[in-house]
């Protein structure tokens, strides 16, 4: 008899798809302003040049994964951002997916940089995806992955 109180119990707490569906997409509606918001303070920061703006983002063991770069590091971001100065970027979500504290985000951005020594301005845009978990109470970046769409030169 109490196994089929146990089987009445964990069926009662089952959640059906569709109850799933609306529960992660109200869920979605509550943390896309809060991410948003989190994406509009790292613009900020990056036109202020103030790394610790643009890192405050992250969760402090994240993985930021650059392209054609190996992990990245907070310190090594840090130096990254440093050396390029301040520069203009934005971004858009794209596809927001959240269940409970955890996150995917699927965006575009844009950018333009003028490196300290730099002839021209660099304009890159493209895509990214961010892994974020509901940290203390706040939307964090615990994975990062980013390119961009600009076509490389053909070699002969």
């Amino acid at each position: 008899m109490p196994w089929i109180a146990c089987l009445a119990l964990v069926t009662a707490c089952t959640e059906s798809p569709d109850k799933a569906d609306a529960r992660m997409k109200a869920e979605a509606d509550a943390a896309r302003p809060l991410i948003e918001a989190q994406m509009a303070r790292y613009s900020r920061g990056a036109a202020a040049g103030n790394a610790d703006t643009l890192l405050a983002m992250y969760a402090p063991d994240a993985v930021v994964m650059p392209p054609n770069q190996k992990l990245a590091t907070m310190d090594s971001l840090r130096a990254r951002f440093a050396r390029l100065g301040p520069f203009q970027v934005s971004f858009a979500t794209r596809g927001l997916t959240v269940n409970g504290p955890v996150a995917i985000e699927r965006g575009v951005w844009s950018a333009v940089m003028s490196p300290p020594g730099a002839p021209l301005a660099v304009v890159r845009d493209g895509k990214y995806l961010a892994h974020w978990q509901r940290i203390n109470n706040q939307w964090l970046m615990v994975e990062h992955i980013w390119n961009d769409d600009y076509q490389p030169v053909a070699l002969p």
